[in-house]
């Protein structure tokens, strides 16, 4: 029987979830960006998954970004990951009393997934832009 847990990330996962991101051809967040909370999976002791909460500070509202699957994960497997991590994402706003976790999600399947996990869909065929303004 496979055992799955969920932790907070730990500065010492940067370099597997980066190896992740880059396993799956994405450009890897530099670790100074990823916010406190961090979620990580573990598939029988072993890291699998990650993702991490950026969380306002004025309306309850937490969105969640960058997340990421060990790429060679069998598909049921990483399924579970993301499922957990959901749980585990839902379980740190409900102790911060968030009520509205709000994400995004460029892959069709993982949309899917999204909403069958109860998230709705509001807008299609966005862009996303960032600005770094230099300060760090």
């Amino acid at each position: 029987m496979v055992c799955f847990e969920i932790r907070h990330y730990g500065a010492e996962d940067y370099p597997l979830v980066k190896q992740w991101w880059e396993g799956h051809g994405w450009t890897a967040v530099e670790e100074k960006f990823l916010p406190r909370p961090g979620i990580v999976c573990l598939v029988d002791g072993v890291p699998a998954g990650a993702v991490w909460l950026y969380m306002s500070n004025s309306n309850g509202v937490a969105m969640m970004e960058w997340l990421v699957v060990r790429p060679d994960l069998p598909a049921r497997q990483a399924l579970e990951v993301i499922r957990h991590l959901l749980a585990g994402v839902e379980i740190e706003c409900r102790e911060a009393d968030y009520g509205v976790i709000f994400t995004t999600a460029r892959q069709a399947g993982l949309a899917r997934i999204l909403e069958k996990a109860g998230f709705v869909e509001t807008d299609r065929e966005m862009i996303h832009l960032i600005k770094a303004i230099g300060i760090s």
